[in-house]
C-alpha cells in the first residue's frame, strides 16, 4: 500500500491505497512508505516533462526492483547526457521537480506551472526578439552588402538592449541555493 494525498480543508492528508500505474514515475517518498504531499505529485508531474522532452523516463532499468533503486539512489541524467538540447532553465525546473528530498522541490503544482508560465513568457520574448534581429540582419545585409555587418550588428545589439530594458531576469540556480523566485520574469519596478 502506498499513500494518495487528498487536500482536505486547506490541510493535506495521507489515505493509504495500492500503488497504481507506472513504477518509473513513482517518487522516492511512495517507495519508502514515507509520508506523502503535494511535492510527490510534482515529482509525477517533473517525471512526465521530462519524459515528454527526452521520449523516456528519468530512470530506466532491466527489472521494476531496478527502477526503484535507482529512483531512489541516482540523479537523472541530464538532457545534454543524452544529446539532447534542452532550455536550460527549462532544464532546472524539470530537476527541480525530481529532487530526492521532498522539501527540494516546488511546494504545490501551482507553484510549478508559475515557474512554467514565467519560462514560457521569457522564451516567447527571446523569440520576438530573435525573429527582429533575423530581420534586421537580413534587410541590412541586403541593402547594404556584408561590408556594413558591424554595424548592422551594433544596430541589432541596441535593439536587443531597448527590448530588453522592459523586463529585469534573474538567471536560475539549478543548484537549489539560489533565491526563491530565481528566474522569475518581473517588470522593472518604478
Amino acid at each position: 500500500m502506498a499513500g494518495l494525498v487528498q487536500l482536505v480543508e486547506g490541510h493535506v492528508q495521507g489515505v493509504e491505497a495500492p500503488v497504481v500505474g507506472d513504477v518509473r514515475y513513482l517518487a522516492p517518498e511512495q517507495i519508502t512508505s514515507r509520508p506523502l504531499d503535494t511535492r510527490t505529485d510534482v515529482y509525477a508531474l517533473g517525471a512526465t516533462l521530462f519524459a515528454l522532452l527526452s521520449g523516456r523516463p528519468p530512470f530506466k532499468g532491466s527489472s521494476p526492483v531496478r527502477v526503484l533503486a535507482k529512483i531512489l539512489t541516482s540523479a537523472p541524467p541530464t538532457f545534454a547526457t543524452l544529446g539532447l538540447k534542452v532550455d536550460q532553465d527549462l532544464e532546472c525546473i524539470v530537476m527541480k521537480c525530481l529532487e530526492k528530498a521532498i522539501g527540494d522541490r516546488y511546494e504545490t503544482c501551482a507553484e510549478l506551472a508559475a515557474e512554467l508560465e514565467s519560462l514560457e513568457k521569457t522564451l516567447k520574448s527571446a523569440a520576438r526578439l530573435n525573429k527582429l534581429v533575423r530581420e534586421e540582419l537580413a534587410a541590412d545585409a541586403e541593402q547594404y552588402g556584408d561590408a556594413r555587418r558591424t554595424r548592422i550588428v551594433e544596430r541589432a545589439a541596441a535593439q536587443a538592449i531597448e527590448t530588453i530594458g522592459d523586463f529585469t531576469i534573474a538567471s536560475r540556480d539549478c543548484s537549489g541555493d539560489g533565491p526563491p523566485d530565481a528566474g522569475v520574469v518581473r517588470p522593472p519596478t518604478e
